[in-house]
């Protein structure tokens, strides 16, 4: 798994993923721990999937928090991952190592030899500016970083000589679908969204469906079909108020 991880409202970094953690939170819902260099790429470090955050103290004890992206995938191949237990699984020499697992959990400065190892794994992944769909593997992965597009809203249509580009908007990142201009057909116009979507393989190519729901009723079907298509994320800086929230409820993350 190859991840995006914020470290503030507009500052990001990118690291392997080589596990993740579940944690029982008692407020009754689960946290998602990933493993993951620190921003220097200095050591490994636990950090959570998603900022928490209150806008008040008065809805504590009725509500669980907020979830802002913290952490968005662009790669989620586990080939190379094992189950170390029910609630841990990833590398096997990270997570099946007591030793490492009680210094992560410590935030402890893991040894040299460790940290060689995981910038090896880390230095693998080609990050690309453009990533092409042509396998099913490439499609779920598209799928499962933009939650099925749910409530992803249209922001634009750019077309040019060759292209033509949908830019969505994806709760905390932009989406960019190019097309092949020539053979690509579609209904969205700006400002639609899409109360969830996703990419199938066709014969000719790709095709994108999605509908919007208005209380459970669909009202709104939407395609876009092309013979080839490649995507891209940009992370949006979080709103300051969003931030905010974030800095003042520090105590849940």
């Amino acid at each position: 798994m190859y991840l995006v991880i914020r470290k503030n409202a507009k500052d990001f970094y990118y690291s392997e993923c080589f596990g993740i953690l579940k944690q029982n939170i008692k407020d009754k819902f689960v946290k998602e721990k990933f493993i993951v260099f620190n921003s220097d790429h200095t050591n490994l470090i636990l950090t959570e999937k998603y900022f928490y955050y209150r806008d008040s103290q008065e809805d504590k004890k009725d509500y669980p928090p907020y979830a802002a992206k913290k952490c968005i995938l662009i790669d989620t191949n586990r080939s190379n991952w094992v189950e170390a237990n029910d609630n841990l699984q990833g590398y096997d020499f990270i997570v099946n190592n007591d030793t490492i697992m009680k210094k992560l959990l410590n935030n402890e400065q893991l040894d040299n030899n460790i940290i060689t190892q995981a910038k090896e794994i880390n230095e693998k992944y080609v990050l690309s500016e453009w990533h092409n769909l042509q396998t099913e593997y490439d499609i779920n992965n598209i799928n499962q970083l933009t939650f099925h597009f749910h409530d992803a809203e249209l922001k634009k249509i750019i077309k040019d000589e060759n292209s033509t580009t949908f830019i969505f908007d994806n709760w905390g990142f932009l989406v960019y679908l190019k097309c092949d201009k020539e053979s690509c057909r579609y209904n969205l116009k700006v400002e639609d969204i899409c109360s969830s979507g996703e990419i199938i393989k066709t014969e000719k190519g790709f095709k994108f469906t999605a509908f919007e729901e208005f209380y459970g009723e669909v009202i709104s079907y939407y395609f876009i079909e092309s013979n080839s298509m490649q995507w891209k994320i940009e992370l949006l800086p979080l709103p300051n108020k969003t931030w905010s929230y974030i800095e003042n409820s520090k105590d849940l993350n």
